[in-house]
């Protein structure tokens, strides 16, 4: 599986990005570690998308992800 979007990059470079699908109406995508430490230190690129159809496809592939056993999902807090 590639690690960097530029298959000649040299660097090492990866694209490291969370995606975060919300009641299937709009969608979260940042570079930041989602940890207080982070979030109050770092310089980090953030977007939010309020796109419906987006959120949908975002929230399929992640369910997709989770039925064929790529990504498990924790287990509720609380």
């Amino acid at each position: 599986m590639p690690r960097s979007v530029d298959q000649g990059d040299a660097t090492g470079a990866v694209l490291h990005a969370k995606a975060i699908a919300q009641d299937n109406e709009q969608v979260f995508v940042t570079s930041a570690n989602l940890t207080p430490n982070a979030l109050d230190r770092n310089i980090e690129a953030v977007v939010l998308v309020r796109d419906r159809t987006l959120a949908q496809s975002l929230a399929s592939h992640f369910q997709r992800l989770i039925d064929t056993g790529v990504v498990v999902p924790l287990p509720p807090v609380g």
